[in-house]
């Protein structure tokens, strides 16, 4: 797989996230978990910057609490979008969606859409936690 420079520093970010909240959850049973750390509305936006030009914008947020398969999950949204000036050279324009539970935090859906360059890719991973078992599904463009 290949990926950008802006599309590495979006990654990282995320991964640092992700790792946060799972680690949060180590040792800890359903019933003792804190509250979560966000809420609904909560956002940050970062601005990328590549050899003191502006590339992008990389944006997180809570969207909302809402329902899947009769489990209460957060809708987390990430999206990298690149600036005018340096989608003349390089577009980026990438969105990964997850939603977690609201008590335990464990994902139940994660979904990427990532177009960088000429390179497009889709995939949606669900996860099933009376099994143990998570399944990709990609489309690649």
């Amino acid at each position: 797989m290949r990926v950008s420079k802006a599309g590495k520093g979006f990654l990282f970010v995320l991964l640092v996230t992700l790792f946060w909240v799972g680690i949060r959850g180590i040792g800890e049973s359903e019933g003792n978990l804190p509250a979560a750390p966000f809420s609904p509305g909560e956002k940050l936006t970062f601005r990328v910057i590549y050899f003191a030009l502006p590339a992008g914008t990389v944006v997180m947020e809570v969207k909302k609490v809402t329902s899947w398969e009769g489990h209460r999950v957060y809708q987390l949204v990430a999206t990298a979008q690149s600036s005018s000036l340096f989608s003349l050279f390089y577009r980026v324009k990438d969105r990964l969606e997850s939603l977690i539970d609201t008590k335990t935090f464990l994902p139940y859906r994660f979904s990427k859409h990532q177009e960088e360059g000429k390179y497009r890719n889709k995939e949606i991973t669900l996860f099933e936690r009376n099994k143990n078992v998570a399944v990709t599904f990609y489309d690649e463009e």
